[in-house]
C-alpha cells in the first residue's frame, strides 16, 4: 500500500496540534504536580493545619477551582490571592468539595495562591489539587529567594483581627491570618513565609492553666494531633522571628504567680539555641507585643544586647478603638503598623532593600 506524503504530513501536523491542544486544555492539576509551589508545612498526602499553609499555581487560563477534603466542624477560611491581590475568601467545610477560586480572568498568564487564614485548632485540611473549568496550561512557579519563619501565638495568627458586629470570640470569619503583621512584613520584603503559631501558647506556660504543652513542644509538628515530624531542611529561613511571652505573662487575674524571669528566659534561650543549630545562617529577631510590653519586652531587649546572634523588637501596645480586635488583640490597622515596623527591622538586620 502506498501513502501520499502530503497526506502523511497533514496527519502528522494534526496529531501534533492535538497533542499541543491537550496540553493547553488541561482540566485537572493533581497535588503532586511539580510545577506547583507549596507554602508552609504539609504531610506527604497534602494535609496541613498551620496558618499560612497553601498552594500556589501559575497558569494560562480564564478560570480555576480547587479541591479540598476536610472534616472540621466549623470550617476553615482560606484567602484567595489572584495576581498578587487578595480577592475572595472560601470556607472549606466537611467532605470533598471543589471550590471556585476565580473566573472571567483575562486571557494570559495568572498566579493564584491559597493562604489559610484560620489557625490550626480549626482542623486539618487535605488539598486535592486544582481544576480548570475552561482548560488551562500550568507553568512552574518560581519560589521566592527570601524566606521567613515566624513563631508565635494568637497575635501572630491574626486572632479576631477583623471583628464583625458584636464578635465575642475568634471565628473562621474574623481571624484573617493573611492580614496578620507577619505576612504583611513578608509581602513588603518579597519573602515566602512559614507561620508556626497557635493561640494561647507560651514559652513556658500557656493561657489555659490546664494546657501544659507549650509552643516549643509543637515546633517539630506538621499537624496538631499526629506526631508527624517536620523535615526542617525543606524550608531554610533567612530570618526567624519569635513573638512569644504574652500568654506566659498573663497571671490569669492573680490565679497564678507572676512570670519568673529566670525560668522564662532560660527556656527562651534554649529554644533560640535549637533554632541556631537548625539554621546556623539565619538572622534571629526576638519580638514582643502588641498586647503590652512589660516586663517581657525589657527582658528580650536585654537578652539581645548580650547575644550577637540575636536582635529584638518590641511592638507598641494597641491604642485606639479602630486598632482593637477581639479580646484586646490587634485589629488589621494595628497589624499593618506592626508589619511595617517588622519589615524595617528585618531590612536593618539583613541589609535587604
Amino acid at each position: 500500500m502506498r501513502f501520499n506524503s502530503k497526506i502523511l504530513g497533514m496527519l502528522a501536523c494534526t496529531l501534533l496540534a492535538a497533542g499541543c491542544a491537550t496540553k493547553v486544555q488541561q482540566s485537572e492539576v493533581k497535588p503532586d504536580d511539580s510545577k506547583l509551589l507549596y507554602h508552609g508545612r504539609f504531610t506527604d498526602d497534602y494535609k496541613s493545619c498551620w496558618t499560612g499553609t497553601g498552594a500556589e499555581i501559575r497558569f494560562k487560563g480564564t478560570a480555576i477551582n480547587a479541591k479540598f477534603t476536610a472534616a472540621p466542624k466549623k470550617g476553615v477560611n482560606y484567602q484567595v490571592v489572584v495576581d498578587g491581590k487578595p480577592t475572595t475568601q472560601i470556607i472549606v467545610k466537611k467532605g470533598t468539595v471543589v471550590y471556585p477560586l476565580a473566573d472571567n480572568l483575562s486571557s494570559g498568564v495568572h498566579d493564584v495562591q491559597l493562604f489559610r487564614n484560620s489557625e490550626m485548632y480549626f482542623g486539618n485540611v487535605t488539598f486535592g489539587g486544582f481544576e480548570f473549568p475552561n482548560g488551562g496550561e500550568v507553568i512552574k512557579v518560581k519560589p521566592a529567594e527570601r524566606k521567613m519563619l515566624v513563631i508565635g501565638d494568637s497575635i501572630t495568627c491574626g486572632y479576631g483581627n477583623s471583628p464583625q458586629g458584636k464578635d465575642r470570640g475568634n471565628t473562621i470569619h474574623n481571624e484573617i491570618g493573611y492580614l496578620s503583621y507577619a505576612p504583611v512584613a513578608a509581602r513588603l520584603l518579597n519573602a515566602d513565609i512559614m507561620m508556626v503559631c497557635f493561640s494561647g501558647k507560651g514559652m513556658i506556660r500557656n493561657y489555659g492553666m490546664k494546657d501544659k504543652k507549650c509552643m516549643p513542644a509543637f515546633f517539630n509538628q506538621i499537624l496538631k494531633r499526629k506526631k508527624i515530624q517536620w523535615d526542617h531542611q525543606k524550608f531554610i529561613p533567612d530570618v526567624i522571628v519569635i513573638n512569644l511571652g504574652t500568654n506566659d505573662n498573663n497571671n490569669r487575674g492573680g490565679k497564678r504567680p507572676k512570670l519568673d524571669k529566670t525560668k522564662f528566659m532560660g527556656k527562651y534561650k534554649k529554644f533560640v539555641k535549637k533554632l541556631i543549630k537548625l539554621y546556623p545562617k539565619a538572622k534571629i529577631i526576638v519580638a514582643y507585643g502588641s498586647m503590652g510590653t512589660q516586663p517581657v519586652g525589657s527582658w528580650i531587649t536585654e537578652y539581645a544586647k548580650t547575644d550577637n546572634k540575636v536582635d529584638s523588637i518590641v511592638f507598641e501596645p494597641v491604642k485606639g478603638k479602630e486598632m482593637w480586635g477581639v479580646h484586646g488583640h490587634p485589629a488589621v490597622p494595628q497589624d499593618k503598623l506592626m508589619g511595617e515596623k517588622l519589615a524595617e527591622k528585618i531590612k536593618a538586620v539583613t541589609g535587604w532593600k
